[in-house]
């Protein structure tokens, strides 16, 4: 699927249930794109209504993912709508600190994306015995159940 401002998009959360995001920006990064996202409060095992549409709230204001990530969320185009100034808040904050380095983007799926900003933001790292991190391993192994390798 070509990606472009605007469009929103169901994903897929697990097995059995979908949610809700925006394409704000395409980014440009050597041969690949950074598709930004808002992804919002939305799982369900059906697809979005118009009336659930017109209720969306956002859950994360921007979500950087690989083209290669969204690609394999098994996005499903739902409508075409306008990005305001006021939604391009987050990726402006994103794109200022990528150009000087202090960030990076996720080469994951949308789902897992979201997991890892979601137990980030949740709880302190923790270390096991061997020096990795909770995250990093609950990471890996929801990578090694989707199929997408481990980029770590």
């Amino acid at each position: 699927m070509k990606y472009e401002s605007g469009q929103i998009l169901t994903y897929q959360v697990d097995a059995k249930r979908c949610g809700v995001c925006k394409v704000i920006k395409v980014t440009q990064k050597d041969e690949d794109e950074i598709i930004s996202l808002i992804v919002y409060r939305f799982w369900s095992e059906q697809q979005p209504t118009e009336d659930d549409l017109k209720e969306l709230s956002p859950f994360i204001i921007h979500v950087p993912v690989a083209k290669a990530g969204v690609d394999h969320s098994n996005c499903t185009l739902i409508k075409n709508d306008e990005v305001s100034e006021d939604e391009l808040k987050g990726y402006n904050n994103w794109l200022k600190a990528w150009q000087e380095g202090k960030t990076s983007f996720f080469p994951l799926t949308i789902s897992a994306s979201v997991d890892y900003i979601f137990e980030d933001k949740s709880r302190d790292f923790c270390e096991t015995p061997n020096g990795n991190s909770h995250q990093s391993n609950l990471l890996k192994q929801r990578l090694q159940r989707e199929g997408m390798g481990v980029p770590f």
